[in-house]
């Protein structure tokens, strides 16, 4: 059966009301995804003594050398969303630029980019810290920790089944 010219504009209001329909369902799903958020620290370390800041005491048990000063941990805060960057100016004068791509089995997937220094993607888990080398400055070093949050994607542990056959109920009658 053929449409008749009245019958085109209505199919086509129909289809265009469906994409329209689809297309603000999909915005307002990406609005309900949660941001990953990062902690970053930057710390500067020197040769000389100095001391430990207070707040650089668990990154200084997580080096694989000592230095003589280290201080500035206070971390930086991002909440980024999936496809975006977190940039953070460094005291060099360059730039940290991090995106989250994706969680996938309990793992944020990464970029970490250090223009000049470093561009790699990384797997990271949740709420355990990485530490990103140190940067040469000013007769030290700076060295950058990242601590990702994503609770909002993990998975529950699934239970292990136990060793042995399957064992099924069977209701009986006496």
């Amino acid at each position: 059966m053929r449409c008749s010219s009245l019958c085109r504009p209505a199919l086509l209001t129909f289809a265009a009301g469906f994409l329209f329909a689809g297309a603000a369902s999909a915005q307002e799903e990406v609005r309900d995804i949660p941001p990953v958020t990062f902690k970053i620290s930057v710390a500067r370390a020197l040769p000389q003594e100095g001391g430990v800041d207070p707040a650089c005491l668990e990154l200084s048990r997580r080096l694989p050398m000592r230095f003589g000063s280290l201080r500035g941990c206070a971390p930086r805060v991002f909440r980024v969303p999936f496809g975006e960057y977190a940039v953070m100016q460094l005291p060099t004068g360059s730039a940290i630029r991090i995106l989250p791509v994706q969680v996938h089995r309990n793992q944020l997937h990464m970029q970490f980019e250090l223009p000049g220094v470093v561009n790699t993607r990384l797997q990271m888990a949740h709420g355990r810290p990485v530490i990103m080398g140190g940067l040469p400055h000013e007769g030290g070093l700076l060295i950058i920790q990242v601590v990702p949050e994503f609770s909002d994607y993990l998975m529950e542990p699934a239970r292990p089944e136990p060793p042995g056959p399957k064992l099924y109920e069977v209701n009986s009658t006496d």
